[in-house]
């Protein structure tokens, strides 16, 4: 069963037998509607009585068919045809005149074609910073600030998704290596391995890569339509993969500039649809930024207007 999410509106293959179900964007909880079955048509005494005095229909006899009188071939009857050639030729010869008249004497009046009304973008403009735990504020300058759709197209989600997969299973075949290169190293018994021994840290890691990839492969299979961009960017954020984060944001970019001196940035006839995006890593977190144009004004990159992180 198909339905979209109430929250960020992407469509989900949801189980039609469950009451509720969880939107892996979002993270909203929503309720299955369930269908109630049609009750059975019964049968009316009118409609039986109508059933049973349908009147019968008897057949008439076909009407005698007229007889059409021969057409003579005469002088008189053949006037009208000879009118209906002449005007035809003439016809034709008119249009040829026509068309090679045009052709030599070109029009000095050229047809001006109506353009398609284009939604009118806005002015964006703001300043990005950032304040430290001791309540100091740093001046971001020359920070990379993008532009992007409001909306991604399940296909991208879905490649950045796999790479996510695909990069949880890799560190689980390192994690292996690494317990098996210690066995090796300090002599390990056979039977204390990195499978047997439930305190081993390279077993905890190995199992915490294969249980994300699980995770979000499940995900993967969930992801239809078109997908909130900031949704989708506060999932890939939880895998903890940044290069994920650029690859994502470059396939949805509209523009990119970067702050000046004084550490603001602006953006000139912006989708009022489309999102402000900017990601920052300082010691203190992981910042990052999805904030709706919407309309013309000032738009500040700095802590409260970051998203939260998973």
């Amino acid at each position: 069963m198909k339905m979209k999410c109430p929250r960020c509106s992407t469509k989900l293959e949801v189980d039609a037998a469950a009451e509720k179900d969880k939107c892996p964007i979002c993270g909203h909880e929503f309720s299955i509607p369930q269908k109630k079955p049609h009750p059975a048509p019964v049968a009316t005494m009118d409609s039986q009585s109508k059933t049973e005095r349908k009147p019968q229909i008897v057949a008439q006899p076909p009407a005698p068919a007229r007889e059409t009188p021969p057409v003579v071939d005469t002088p008189a009857t053949r006037k009208p045809v000879k009118k209906l050639v002449f005007l035809v030729s003439g016809a034709a010869v008119l249009l040829v005149g026509l068309v090679v008249f045009g052709f030599l004497i070109p029009s000095s009046k050229t047809p001006t074609i109506a353009s398609p009304l284009v939604p009118k973008g806005v002015d964006v403009s703001g300043a990005a910073y950032v304040v430290r735990r001791n309540g100091q504020s740093d001046i971001l300058r020359g920070f990379h600030v993008t532009l992007i759709q409001a909306s991604a197209p399940a296909q991208v989600l879905e490649r950045a998704l796999t790479t996510v997969v695909q990069n949880c299973k890799s560190e689980s075949v390192d994690w292996h290596k690494e317990a098996a290169e210690g066995r090796r190293k300090y002599g390990e018994m056979e039977s204390s391995t990195d499978d047997n021994d439930p305190d081993s840290y390279e077993k905890k890691c190995a199992k915490e890569a294969d249980s994300k990839a699980e995770k979000y492969s499940q995900i993967l299979a969930k992801v239809e339509g078109p997908v909130d961009s900031a949704a989708a960017l506060t999932l890939i954020e939880s895998t903890g993969y940044v290069n994920v984060i650029r690859d994502f944001v470059d396939n949805i970019k509209i523009a990119a500039t970067t702050t000046d001196v004084q550490g603001t940035y602006k953006f000139t006839d912006a989708p009022t649809s489309a999102y402000i995006f900017a990601m920052f890593d300082t010691k203190d977190g992981f910042l990052m930024w999805a904030i709706p144009v919407q309309g013309s004004g000032s738009k500040d990159l700095f802590n409260d207007t970051a998203l939260p992180s998973r």
